[in-house]
Parts: C-alpha cells; structure tokens; sequence
C-alpha cells in the first residue's frame, strides 16, 4: 500500500525543482476546503453521479466540474481533525495517531446516545492529543523549501500552528468562526461589536474585513454574485465570516508575490454547525425546502450557497488579481484549484445524505464520501469524470508532482499515491487497489470500534468492514449498491461473497500490522484486541 514516494524528515535541503518545473512555471496551487459539506449537497449531478441536491443551488462549484475533472468517490476521515492531519501529511491515522475529535473515549450519555461506558466491550485506544507531532513533515514544508510562499486561512484543526512550529506555512491566517470579547460577549460566524464600539472577529488580521455590510461592499463583492437573492438588505447588518474569509484570500492574492508560486488552503468553516447564514440567502430559501425532501432545512441551504457565492468570488480574484476589471493579469491558467470537504453531511433533522448511508462521524459512505473537483486549464480536460477512489492522502503527492519537485529519503512513509497521472489522462486507475480505515474508539452513536478496507475486485469495488465491539462482519458491492444496503455476508453468504470477504480482511490485517496503530483492550481480561479472524459460515 506503501506509494513510491518515501520523504525524510531531515532531507528537504534536497529538494529542488525537476527541469520541467525549471522549464514551465511552477502552478499556483488553492485548497477550497469545505466544512461538513456533504457529498449530495451541491447541485451538479457530475460529481454526485445525478444524486446532487435539487434544493440547494452551487453554480459556482458546479462549474468547477465543467471546468476540470469531477472526482465521483473521493474519500476522507470521518471527521474534522483526523483528515486535516491526513491532508498535511499525507497519512492515514494509523500513523499520525490523530483518529478523532475530542478523543476516542466519547461514549453515551443521558444527553447523547451510542454506547455508555459501562457497556462498552473495549477500552479504547488512547489518542492523547488531536494534532500531529510538532514538526511532522507537511505538504506546506515541502512546498515551501521548494519556494512557495504558504498560505493557511480559516479553520485549523488536527495540527497546531505556534511560534516554535509553523508547519510550514509562510502566512497564517487561522481564525475561529465564533468571536468572543469583553470576556463575556461572544458571536457565531458574525462580527462582534465590542463596548469600545469596535468591530471584531476572532484573529485581529480579520478585524479589518469585520465592519458591516455598507452599500459599497455589497454592490462590488456580492451583488455580482447574486443567485436569486437580493444582497441590498444586507446594508448596514453585521459582517458574516464566510464573507470576510473571502475577503482576506482576494485581498492576499492581489499581494502576492508574482514572483513566486503561492499555495492556498482556504479552510472554510461553512457549513459547520451551528448553521448561521446571511439573511438575504435565509429568504431566498425559506419557502424552498419541498423541492427535496433531504433537504428542507433553508438555513443549511443558505449557508451552502454563500459558501458557493465565496468559492465564486475567489475564482473571480484569479482571473483579475488587482480588481481593476482588467483581466490582462489573470493567473487563472497558471492555478490549480482543488474543491472538496472534509468529511460527510451532518446527521439527523431534515438533512439526509441519501442514497449514501449513514453520515458525519461513521465509516459508511456517508461519512466519508465527498465531493471533489480539480482545475487546472494547462493540464486537466474540461468535463474530465474518474470514478476512481481517491483519498485526502493523496494530495501532498499530488502537489509535489505538480509543482516539479523530486526528493529523496525514506524516514518519513508517504500513504498516499499522487494523482497527476490520473489529472493528465495518461491513466484510467490508480497503481493502489485499495483504501484503508481505522477506528479504535467510541463516538457518541456514530463511532465504534472498526476497520475498513475499500477495495477494487475485478471491475467492482467491494467494501469489508469488521466491527470490534460485536464481532461482526459486512461486506458491499459499492459498484452496483453505493447505499450499502445489502451486507453480502449475512446470512449465509455465496462462496464468492466469502472469498472475496476473506481476501479484503486479509489485506486488512496486513495493513493493521504494518502501520502501528495505537492498540484497545478488552475489558473483560485487559488483554489487547486481536486481529480479526477469518469469516466462516456459521
């Protein structure tokens, strides 16, 4: 499972740009990275394979697919933390140990439901911290030894950005969306006015952006962005962090330097709950929640679509940086912009991820199946579609073979496998067969101790999934059932059914073995939690 890509730790002083980077501009790279966008809720049917939302409306995120290649089963973790440490790393959790928010001891409570600890079979693994090890090796260190200037915006979860450890980014602009001041006061993804009168977001570099909404502001930066909506009412209302967070990316990318390549990973915070959204978006929406009955809820339609109107806003600033209205000094063509979320929809309400099962926190397609979409005009073909999985492990490989950059080492194992040849069209599949998961914890009725395998079988892509506290196996064709509705393996499966379940668990254990995941142990005896076993037909 192991890319050909290895990294050392003490070796980036090696790293130098191939000649064909030498030769071609190295490419302005930007992240757009949603929060809890889940893989139904855009509206193109490309990259949801026709089961986008019929309610909310993302034209801008759309486009992107008509524009670049539509990534149909693109995976993350199952949560915030743990796939942001992926991301930087390109690891899975086995190896950063960074499995989960908030730790992996979340049992039930009379307030949430799940597994009470009393109950539980296992102890489970102790995740000590949610943040990779103070300099781990990242995609931004990398980049940036090889003359990027790095950017971070927004949202940073599952590493930790201090004065002793920048993980490699030359501008941090990390900032919460909830604002607090006064020691008392505090405000969800609006601006908080403070008793001095002064406007405020949670990072002073933001404060700038934080006053409300004048006539001025909104005419130049949203009304070109309306969608049926009507963005005057604003005028005077108090400044939303959607808006802000892309008001420093455009004002960022006008100052860069165009001397050098920049990488962008703009962290969203929408659509985390608690769901707030812009009044005018609130009205577009609230008499529209019968066109899909997954999803009535105006105010998680509305933040959707300022999320769109922002990605849209940011794609503009590329093709006219300094915003004079000449498009002379675009660097669109140069700029691979990348979309995606972080992990699957929330659950429960009137939010449904259907036709995938399950949502947010679990290891079922809802929970760790999202939308994705390149752009690259110099390389990647309008109206590109891969059905191939890929991972968020994936990306710093994917960066650096982007950017040139050869280099050598091996301390630090690379999980991930770089995906240019598949951006190029020079391949259909990827060299892996395979993805993995790892949970040894609980998550309120969302997480519990298991392992996954996704793995390609002949033309199909079978998914075998073993559950630790019950000692259950499941088994899906996602090839001809992405809902995962029917578990090969009850009852009493076909021969083939369970030889190709014995062959997934295989490599399953295989992969468990060679990764050096942090062990669980059984209650009842204190001994550590097997492997497990091969399924037979009871």
């Amino acid at each position: 499972m192991k890319c050909n890509l290895f990294i050392s730790l003490c070796s980036t002083s090696f790293l130098i740009p191939s000649l064909s980077a030498q030769i071609n501009k190295q490419p302005n790279i930007i992240l757009l990275f949603a929060d809890d966008l889940g893989w139904n809720d855009i509206s193109s049917p490309i990259t949801t394979l026709g089961n986008g939302s019929k309610n909310h409306q993302t034209p801008h995120i759309d486009k992107l697919a008509t524009q670049g290649m539509a990534f149909t089963s693109a995976y993350t973790q199952q949560n915030s933390a743990p796939t942001r440490a992926a991301l930087l790393t390109g690891q899975y959790a086995n190896r950063t140990h960074v499995y989960n928010v908030f730790g992996l001891d979340r049992f039930a409570t009379d307030e949430k439901a799940g597994i009470r600890k009393e109950d539980a079979r296992i102890i489970p693994a102790n995740q000590k911290k949610e943040s990779i090890e103070p300099g781990t090796l990242t995609y931004a260190r990398l980049l940036k030894d090889a003359g990027y200037q790095t950017y971070i915006f927004g949202k940073v979860h599952g590493f930790r950005l201090t004065n002793e450890d920048d993980c490699g980014f030359t501008y941090n602009f990390e900032c919460s969306k909830r604002v607090k001041g006064d020691n008392k006061d505090d405000s969800n993804y609006f601006a908080l006015k403070t008793g001095d009168g002064n406007w405020i977001f949670d990072n002073p570099l933001y404060n700038h952006f934080a006053q409300p909404y004048t006539e001025k502001y909104v005419r130049r930066n949203l009304l070109p962005f309306a969608n049926g909506n009507n963005p005057m009412m604003l005028v005077g209302t108090k400044k939303h962090f959607t808006d802000a967070i892309g008001d420093m990316v455009i004002d960022q990318i006008g100052k860069a330097d165009k001397e050098k390549p920049f990488s962008m990973w703009v962290a969203f915070h929408a659509i985390h709950s608690a769901i707030v959204g812009r009044d005018d978006l609130n009205a577009k929406y609230k008499n529209r929640g019968d066109i899909d009955e997954r999803h009535e809820n105006f105010k998680y339609a509305a933040l959707t679509e300022q999320l769109d109107q922002t990605v849209g806003r940011i794609l503009a600033a590329l093709e006219d940086p300094n915003g004079d209205g000449d498009n002379s000094d675009s660097i669109s063509d140069n700029t691979v912009v990348i979309f995606m979320s972080d992990n699957g929809g929330v659950h429960g309400g009137n939010h449904s991820n259907a036709p995938l099962r399950h949502a947010k926190g679990t290891l079922y397609e809802g929970g760790i199946r999202v939308p994705m979409l390149v752009r690259y005009p110099k390389m990647v073909k309008p109206n590109s579609v891969t059905n191939e999985p890929v991972h968020v492990i994936d990306l710093l490989p994917t960066f650096l073979d982007l950017a040139g950059i050869k280099y050598s080492g091996h301390t630090h194992v690379l999980d991930g496998e770089s995906l240019f040849p598949l951006l190029t069209g020079k391949i259909k599949t990827l060299k892996r067969d395979r993805l993995f998961w790892h949970f040894p914890g609980y998550m309120d009725e969302r997480g519990i101790p298991a392992s996954v395998i996704n793995k390609r079988v002949g033309n199909a892509r079978y998914k075998y999934r073993y559950c630790y506290e019950y000692d259950t196996h499941e088994l899906y064709n996602l090839t001809d059932d992405i809902g995962e509705k029917v578990n090969l393996l009850a009852g009493k499966p076909s021969r083939q059914d369970l030889k190709i379940g014995n062959r997934l668990l295989t490599d399953l254990n295989r992969w468990i073995s060679s990764t050096n995941p942090l062990p669980m142990y059984y209650v009842a005896d204190g001994k550590k939690v097997e492997l497990p076993k091969r399924i037979t037909v009871k």
